[in-house]
């Protein structure tokens, strides 16, 4: 498997939160939606990624800049008010937390 399948959405109330925590921080700050995932087949291909153990459970963490899921974002349920990334552009878009820590 690759980073197919992985459900990425969130709704409007977060992008526009999160929206507004950036204007507040300024340029100098990024807002990121982090999406974890439970591993539940070990031989899963997470093209390279870090695993986390806690709880005899493994997981795993991507990361997505506010900017680019707008960019990419698409319409999943008007009646919920969620969106959500087509998978190559959240497989284009999804990074370690590492490489967004300081």
């Amino acid at each position: 498997a690759k980073l197919t399948g992985l459900e990425c959405w969130v709704t409007t109330e977060d992008i526009d939160g999160l929206t507004g925590w950036q204007q507040v921080f300024g340029p100098d700050h990024q807002a990121i939606f982090v999406f974890a995932y439970k591993v539940d087949n070990v031989d899963v291909d997470f093209n390279g990624r870090d695993f986390y153990d806690y709880s005899h459970n493994r997981y795993v963490f991507f990361c997505v800049k506010l900017d680019d899921y707008c960019k990419y974002m698409k319409r999943r349920s008007p009646k919920w008010k969620t969106v959500t990334l087509p998978a190559d552009k959240f497989r284009k878009c999804a990074v370690q937390m590492q490489a967004l820590l300081i």
